[in-house]
């Protein structure tokens, strides 16, 4: 997945299957997967009762539904099958300035004395 979609913060990576299911690989603890519970390993089958139709599916299902919805994601994790509420959180907005963030950067690295080179 690893997709910042639109406003909602999903950016944990899954493995499609040609049967549209989505086992999950690497689960982010802060975006809208993780801080519902959904771990590394955890097969999602089915969205509100609708079973997984591959990753464009999903991605226009959650695009569709929006920040502060709440689908029910149907989960396969060691074998049993368990209904997770999803909210979808909205995405951090990164502001800071790049020209500052240079000059920072610039200033951390630069050697002590200039004349040492």
């Amino acid at each position: 997945m690893d997709r910042v979609l639109g406003k909602i913060r999903i950016s944990s990576d899954a493995k499609f299957a040609v049967d549209g299911t989505c086992r999950m690989t690497r689960v982010n603890e802060f975006d809208s997967l993780g801080k519902a519970g959904i771990v590394d390993g955890d097969e999602i089958i089915a969205m509100d009762g609708v079973p997984m139709g591959g990753f464009n599916w999903f991605m226009l299902e959650i695009e569709k539904l929006g920040v502060g919805a709440t689908p029910t994601l149907r989960v396969r994790r060691e074998g049993v099958e368990m209904d997770i509420p999803v909210e979808l959180l909205k995405k951090r907005k990164l502001n800071f300035d790049i020209d500052e963030a240079q000059v920072d950067l610039e200033r951390r690295i630069a050697p002590a004395d200039e004349n040492a080179f």
